[in-house]
C-alpha cells in the first residue's frame, strides 16, 4: 500500500514538473476548486437537506495540480458512504483531453448544522423559563446527544431539572412542567357528568403538574381521592 502510494506521488511530480516547464497554457486547479469538487462529492445523497450540511477541514494533497489547456475532466475513484458525518476520504483522478494528469487524494469533515435554544445566562435549578432568558443559535449539532430543543415553546414556563452555564444548550430531558398543585395547597375539586357539575374544596397531598393526577382530601367527606390537575388550584374527578 505504502509503495503504490508513493509510486503514485512520484509520478505525479513529475507530471506537474512536466507541465510547469513545458505548457505555456497551462492553468492550476487550485484548493478551492478542489474543495467544492470535494464538497459535492460527499453531499451528494446524503440524508440531510444541503443547506445544513458543511465541510471542514479540508485537506488535499496535493493542495494544487497544473494542468494543460485542454478539456479537463475527473472522475472519484473510490465509494463514499454519504449516510452518515464525519470524515471522509475522496481519491481523484484528473484528466486532460482524455489523458490522466495525476490524482489527488482529499480529505474532510461533513458536519450538520441546525437551530438549538440556549440560555442566555448562568440558570439555577428548579427556575422557570421565559422567553428572556432564551435565544435560538445555530450550531454544529454533528456531535451533539438527542433530545435536542429547536422551538422556543417547547421550553417558555418550563421548570429547569439542572443547572445551566451561560451559552448552554437545552435538551428535553433538562425541562419538565412546573407544579401547579404543592402538597398543602387548598384546591377545587370539581367533577362534571354531562351537564351537572359539583364542585367543592379538598387540600392537596402531593405536588404535580398540569395533567398528572395528585392525592387530594375532600374537605367535606374527609376523604381521600386521586383528581387531575387542570390549573393552579383546580382539579377533576370523574364518576
Amino acid at each position: 500500500m505504502f509503495l503504490n502510494r508513493l509510486t503514485g506521488a512520484l509520478f505525479l511530480l513529475l507530471s506537474l514538473i512536466f507541465w510547469a516547464g513545458n505548457s505555456a497554457g497551462a492553468v492550476t486547479l487550485d484548493q478551492q476548486e478542489l474543495e467544492s469538487i470535494f464538497q459535492e462529492a460527499v453531499v451528494k445523497n446524503a440524508l440531510w437537506p444541503l443547506e445544513n450540511l458543511k465541510v471542514s477541514g479540508f485537506n488535499a494533497l496535493p493542495d494544487s495540480l497544473i494542468l494543460p489547456e485542454g478539456k479537463v475532466d475527473y472522475r472519484i475513484l473510490n465509494p463514499i458512504d454519504n449516510s452518515h458525518l464525519g470524515r471522509k476520504m475522496v481519491l481523484l483522478a484528473v484528466s486532460v483531453n482524455g489523458r490522466e494528469i495525476g490524482q489527488i487524494q482529499m480529505s474532510g469533515d461533513l458536519r450538520l448544522l441546525g437551530d438549538v435554544i440556549c440560555v442566555t445566562h448562568k440558570m439555577s435549578r428548579n427556575s422557570i423559563v421565559s422567553a428572556e432568558d432564551l435565544k435560538v443559535d445555530r450550531r454544529d449539532i454533528s456531535m451533539l446527544d438527542s433530545g435536542l430543543i429547536n422551538d422556543l415553546e417547547q421550553v417558555i414556563d418550563k421548570r429547569l431539572k439542572t443547572s445551566l452555564r451561560a451559552g448552554a444548550v437545552i435538551y428535553e430531558n433538562q425541562v419538565e412542567d412546573p407544579p401547579l398543585v404543592n402538597r398543602g395547597d387548598l384546591v377545587t375539586i370539581m367533577a362534571q357528568s354531562g351537564p351537572m357539575m359539583i364542585k367543592t374544596q379538598g387540600e392537596a397531598k402531593g405536588t404535580a403538574a398540569r395533567g398528572e393526577m395528585v392525592r387530594v382530601k375532600n374537605m367535606t367527606s374527609r376523604r381521600e381521592i386521586y383528581a387531575k390537575v387542570l390549573d393552579a388550584g383546580l382539579v377533576e374527578v370523574s364518576f
